[in-house]
């Protein structure tokens, strides 16, 4: 295996597919006469070296975010969590600060920050502070904290909106070194647990994990990923996020179970990128768990 780019997971609806830069030379096999290539010399594409630049805080002119000015939104965690954790209320576990804390959005939009211990119990919020930014760049939410019965309450809610990025600045005290805490915040209902999609944990996002040479599933770290698939007349174009140690996409496939796709992966923004092609069968396989582009059963044509 290269050292430069690691494995990969593609996972779709609770199955999974190694993805390696081997599988680029023999993606020729694979492209069922929806060459994509052409799709990837646009700019659209290259996602690690450009990014997120409407949620870009460090260039132009310095405004009221200077006190948040190393918080560029781009929805990295700036730390290595495998997966996204679920608190005691539904809320998503934050281990950038110790003893851990859960981020809450309560049904009047406003956020509520409990303390939790090692056992994943609640405790009570002591000499612990917290603010938090985060929507539109135009137009961003700013959030201050109060202390009210043992958890941290946010002094507003948040406007409309259901998917934005945010930023939360944890300290221990208030002359403690802050922790900085990036993810998008999605308040959509995940379809198949109780949580919001923030804190969802279900295997049905389309999320590219990383893998060691003994199959362990390891944090991304630098890592970067796009896709196109579907059909060319109106193809599917994925950009994915570092969120929880993991890549996920932004959208979500259209119906349909059966099309090519394209995966360009890249062990850094500035890396070579590599080029997998495959069809993506969607269907359950009818004799094993996986689906079916992740069968390796004999019962293939």
């Amino acid at each position: 295996m290269k050292k430069t780019l690691s494995r990969f997971v593609l996972l779709l609806a609770a199955t999974s597919f190694a993805l390696t830069p081997a599988c680029n030379k023999e993606s020729g096999d694979h492209d069922h006469d929806h060459d994509h290539d052409g799709h990837h010399e646009n700019d659209g594409h290259e996602h690690g070296e450009k990014g997120h630049d409407d949620h870009d805080h460090e260039k132009g002119k310095k405004d009221d975010h200077a006190e948040h000015k190393d918080h560029d939104h781009d929805h990295d965690h700036g730390h290595d969590h495998d997966l996204i954790e679920a608190g005691p209320n539904g809320g998503r576990i934050l281990h950038d600060l110790e003893p851990h804390v859960e981020f809450l959005v309560t049904d009047d939009r406003k956020v509520r920050i409990s303390a939790v211990n090692d056992d994943g119990k609640l405790i009570p919020v002591t000499t612990q502070t917290a603010s938090l930014i985060g929507g539109s760049r135009a137009n961003p939410t700013k959030m201050k904290f109060t202390k009210e019965g043992g958890v941290l309450l946010s002094d507003i809610a948040f406007p409309d909106g259901n998917d934005f990025p945010v930023v939360v600045q944890l300290k221990g005290s208030p002359d403690g070194k802050a922790a900085t805490v990036k993810f998008n915040l999605n308040l959509a209902d995940c379809p198949t647990c109780e949580n919001k999609e923030y804190a969802c944990t279900c295997d049905h996002a389309h999320r590219i994990s990383a893998v060691n040479d003994d199959g362990k599933l390891i944090p991304v770290t630098t890592q970067t990923a796009s896709l196109i698939g579907g059909s060319r007349a109106n193809p599917t174009k994925m950009k994915f996020t570092k969120e929880g140690g993991v890549l996920l996409s932004d959208i979500a496939f259209p119906d349909g179970n059966d099309f090519p796709v394209v995966v360009q992966l890249k062990g850094s923004p500035d890396g070579k990128a590599a080029t997998v092609k495959f069809n993506l069968n969607l269907a359950d396989c009818p004799t094993c768990e996986n689906k079916e582009y992740a069968c390796t059963c004999d019962h293939a044509h």
